[in-house]
């Protein structure tokens, strides 16, 4: 993508076996309109340039760290739909999730976002959740989220007054007393919305 040579509009790429390393200086493309990146890639970038794209899919991209996930957003500004994964039910090892737990574009007007990380592997034989602190969202342009999660211990959702339909599917964590998580700050930063869509889950979260 640093040198074009056709008018690509959309990309999926998905690795499922040995991790492929992007590395560039500069991934451009002035008339890609949709990407997808899924699990086994590794980005590794200077600066990003998407100045066309208006769909971006991060499905559980395992060797995506935030710096490099805040490059590839910032390089989308007319970025309106933003689809986001992290799933790590078999990992071997206790991460935090990545892309999911931090959303911030002026931009997008469709957020969906699903974490699905409960279980630790042999060096964290309990659960992912203490590491499921913050969740943060801030898009003064969105205007629809659909959102997944076990509870994260905080909610930062700011500047959200173009939101109007929400669905969320909240989860408690297994086997945990006192409850863990506070959806207090998440239940105010949607306040301004029109519809509401619960899951059968987060009405038991919200009671």
């Amino acid at each position: 993508m640093e040198e074009e040579e056709s008018l690509l509009e959309e990309v999926h790429l998905e690795c499922t076996r040995v991790e492929v390393s992007l590395e560039r200086k500069l991934l451009r493309s002035n008339t890609l309109v949709k990407l997808t990146l899924s699990r086994e890639y590794c980005l590794e970038v200077d600066r990003v340039y998407f100045p066309a794209l208006k769909s971006l899919s991060l499905l559980t991209v395992g060797g995506l760290d935030y710096n490099n996930y805040r490059r590839l957003i910032k390089g989308c500004p007319l970025l309106e739909e933003l689809f986001i994964t992290d799933i790590g039910a078999d990992a071997v090892d206790p991460y935090p999730p990545c892309c999911t737990a931090s959303v911030k574009s002026a931009s997008i007007k469709r957020l969906v976002v699903s974490v699905d990380m409960p279980y630790g592997g042999p060096r964290n034989e309990h659960s992912f959740r203490d590491l499921h602190y913050q969740s943060y969202v801030k898009a003064p342009s969105l205007v629809y989220l659909d959102y997944s999660s076990h509870v994260f211990m905080n909610y930062r959702f700011l500047d959200l007054d173009s939101l109007a339909e929400v669905r969320l599917n909240l989860k408690l964590w297994d086997h945990h007393k006192p409850i863990y998580g506070d959806v207090t700050n998440l239940a105010a930063g949607i306040s301004n919305i029109t519809t509401l869509h619960l899951s059968p889950d987060s009405l038991e979260v919200c009671m």
